[in-house]
């Protein structure tokens, strides 16, 4: 058990079809071999399409790799759970009945010498500001506890047309160059950090930036497979979504300046 493993974007519960059960199978897979080969498991973000704790109630639907999360770390593997844009509320029953560790904000971590720099890439648009302020909103903590007062059945199914309707928008959104985005990289590679890992965008991004950091965006689980990254002795590998591998050392070209990827 000696390996670091990444995930991004699984989106699970987005409907209820054939696809987003493929997609849940596929994440116990997965999941069930880094039970034996995982030392840290390291999840940045939207793992759910949504994700809210009443105060005794959980999704319904999440309750299988809610278990397996949970075998995760009775195995001693480390379950680091980064919030993302959709499942920005978690909260207490992951630590207490889970195990994971919970992170609200981007976050470092350093495994076997290597520094990564996680974070889940929402917010770095050039004309994202609007979201920038509602993130914050979203996220305190004052409005997400009046949330409970809404009944379970009604507050999960108002999430889900908020979601959908959220998607509808950013798919049609314009949001200007990526240039805030690589700013950001630029200024997070300055650190030192070997590696910057996001998700977000759904757009798999794989590259080296100035001062020799690398740069890798997991992409999303709609487009097949488990997309996820492998870090062990050194060398990080990443499985793409047709479960083909290509090593750290495999770049993609640096892509030309234009819009920035929509979520």
């Amino acid at each position: 058990m000696s390996a670091l493993y990444f995930i991004s974007d699984v989106h699970l519960g987005i409907e209820r079809d054939e696809e987003d059960t493929a997609r849940e199978t596929r994440l116990l897979e997965l999941l069930a071999r880094i039970e034996t080969d995982g030392a840290r498991l390291c999840i940045l973000g939207d793992l759910f399409d949504f994700w809210y704790e009443y105060r005794h109630v959980v999704p319904a639907r999440s309750l299988r790799v809610l278990g397996a999360l949970e075998r995760l770390t009775g195995a001693g593997v480390e379950v680091h759970y980064l919030a993302g844009n959709h499942d920005f509320a978690l909260g207490r029953y992951l630590v207490e009945e889970i195990g994971c560790e919970i992170h609200l904000e981007p976050f470092a971590m350093e495994f076997g010498g290597t520094r990564f720099y996680l974070h889940h890439g929402d917010g770095l648009a050039d004309r994202d500001g609007g979201y920038r302020l509602l993130r914050r909103i979203l996220r305190n903590r004052v409005l997400q506890a009046l949330w409970r007062w809404v009944h379970p059945d009604l507050g999960f199914a108002l999430a889900g047309r908020i979601s959908h309707a959220s998607r509808r928008y950013t798919d049609t959104k314009d949001y200007g160059s990526s240039r805030y985005r690589e700013d950001r990289l630029a200024a997070i590679a300055a650190e030192g950090y070997d590696w910057i890992i996001m998700g977000h965008t759904h757009e798999v991004d794989l590259r080296e930036l100035p001062g020799g950091t690398r740069y890798l965006n997991l992409g999303s689980w709609f487009d097949g497979g488990a997309p996820h990254a492998r870090f062990a002795d050194g060398v990080l590998q990443f499985v793409q979504a047709d479960g083909s591998i290509r090593a750290g050392n495999e770049l993609f070209p640096t892509p030309e300046p234009g819009p920035a990827p929509r979520d």
